[in-house]
């Protein structure tokens, strides 16, 4: 009996001793699996963050080559903006140039101004001075030359000359004939605009030659040194800046003879000679007639215009 138990414990200890390594190498086995498992995760979230990186890195090459690219556009855009700069200077430099010439123009504007202010005025204030021979009687006859006009007369009491020689010649009839010499001023200022006012001054002279002879002087009768010369003679009141003098071999020429009248001067206008040249002529000869007339218009201020 006892041998029985015995018997009974000894397999009793050897199939725990049996089960004893099985029962350690399931329990192996479920915490290899668990580390396994552990493991595994811990891969697989290696291996995302690889990638992760892996992609990370991509970026950041790409944004490297983006900023290398923008380095390079930056580094141009500043060459150009450096050259920018200096055209810049160099046109502010060209404008300084062009200012400080403008400066001396900008000075002078007002007289600039002011003289081309009396450009304008003085422009359509014309005034030409107009002379002629005319004859006594029907028995001479001015066949040419017998008028004259002058250029645009100062408005400063300078004197504009003008003057002819004209032809005539003697009729059958001729025996004493005279001759007168007249003008008259065609203006478009203020102060010729009326036969009321003086429109500027005349003074001149006439001499008569026979070309019939050789050109021998046909002296006018009763004229003073030198002889056989006609002349103006003093005696008009001229008014001055330093105020009214007759002491000037001039003639006050009325207005009223608009620029464009092409009638005067005729026999109605201002003889400039003290009485007609009167000459003792000869029948069928030719005379040639010289004459010289000097225009003037004195200014009554020391402030010359148009408008004296």
């Amino acid at each position: 009996m006892r041998k029985r138990r015995t018997v009974a414990w000894l397999l009793a200890c050897a199939v725990g001793l049996a089960l004893v390594p099985a029962t350690d190498a399931m329990a192996i086995s479920k915490a290899e699996k668990k580390q396994n498992a552990r493991i595994a995760k811990v891969n697989s979230r290696v291996s995302k963050a690889i990638k992760a990186a892996g992609k990370t890195a991509k970026t950041v090459a790409n944004l490297s080559t983006t900023v290398g690219s923008q380095t390079q556009a930056l580094a141009t855009l500043t060459t150009l903006a450096n050259a920018t700069d200096a055209k810049v200077t160099a046109l502010d430099t060209k404008v300084t140039g062009v200012d400080n010439r403008l400066k001396p123009i900008e000075a002078a504007a007002p007289t600039i101004i002011d003289v081309l202010t009396k450009l304008g005025a003085a422009y359509p204030a014309v005034e030409y001075g107009r002379a002629g021979i005319f004859a006594g009687d029907a028995d001479l006859t001015v066949a040419a030359g017998g008028a004259v006009t002058s250029a645009d007369i100062p408005d400063d009491g300078n004197a504009i000359t003008t003057g002819e020689d004209a032809i005539v010649v003697a009729g059958a009839g001729a025996t004493n004939e005279s001759l007168d010499l007249k003008a008259a001023i065609r203006s478009n200022e203020s102060d010729g605009d009326a036969t009321t006012k003086t429109a500027g001054q005349a003074g001149g002279y006439i001499f008569v030659v026979d070309i019939n002879t050789g050109g021998g002087r046909a002296a006018c009768i009763g004229a003073p040194n030198p002889p056989g010369i006609f002349g103006t003679t003093p005696g008009d009141s001229i008014v001055t800046p330093s105020g009214t003098v007759t002491n000037l071999p001039l003639k006050n020429i009325p207005g009223g003879v608009a620029r464009t009248d092409t009638s005067k001067p005729d026999a109605t206008s201002t003889s400039l000679l003290p009485a007609p040249c009167t000459f003792a002529a000869t029948p069928g000869h030719t005379y040639e007639v010289h004459y010289s007339v000097n225009f003037l218009d004195i200014p009554t201020s020391t402030t010359p215009g148009p408008a004296e």
